[in-house]
């Protein structure tokens, strides 16, 4: 999807219940314009590597993740 607008990748994580991890802004403000689904999970870390992204997002805790899933949030913003 390297090609894909963020409207594209919006309506396929929407398809496929999928949840958005991003550094992309556009995604926080449509999350707040169209609300979940998709979740939107946003990092705001300064050039993450791979290893630090996802010890972010591990550290966000069980709770937040299904309360991504289930709707009850519709973003996370991630902050160092």
């Amino acid at each position: 999807m390297d090609q894909a607008s963020d409207r594209d990748i919006w309506n396929y994580a929407k398809a496929y219940d999928f949840i958005i991890v991003t550094r992309d802004a556009d995604f926080l403000a449509m999350s707040i314009l169209f609300g979940a689904p998709p979740p939107v999970i946003c990092l705001h870390l300064p050039n993450p590597s791979w290893k630090e992204a996802g010890q972010r997002l591990l550290g966000l805790g069980r709770s937040i993740l299904e309360s991504l899933e289930k709707g009850e949030i519709s973003f996370v913003e991630v902050s160092p």
